[in-house]
């Protein structure tokens, strides 16, 4: 049997499939891209936040001992 001649309409749903898979692919890679950008993005915010409550913890602590050092 050739390639070319079709059993039971194989070569027309073959060219279907393929097609198909192909468009599975691009939108696979666009969201694999997606999501590295939000894997980006939640990494910086995560890092905000530990900055930010680095900060918070120093103001605290320079507040109480200030307190302390008034008190006494």
């Amino acid at each position: 049997m050739e390639n070319n001649i079709p059993i039971n309409g194989w070569n027309e749903y073959k060219k279907l499939v393929l097609k198909q898979l192909d468009g599975l692919d691009a939108k696979t890679s666009r969201i694999e891209e997606k999501l590295d950008k939000l894997n980006t993005k939640v990494t910086i915010l995560e890092t905000k936040a530990v900055m930010w409550g680095a900060l918070a913890a120093l103001v605290v602590t320079i507040l109480v001992q200030i307190t302390i050092s008034y008190i006494k």
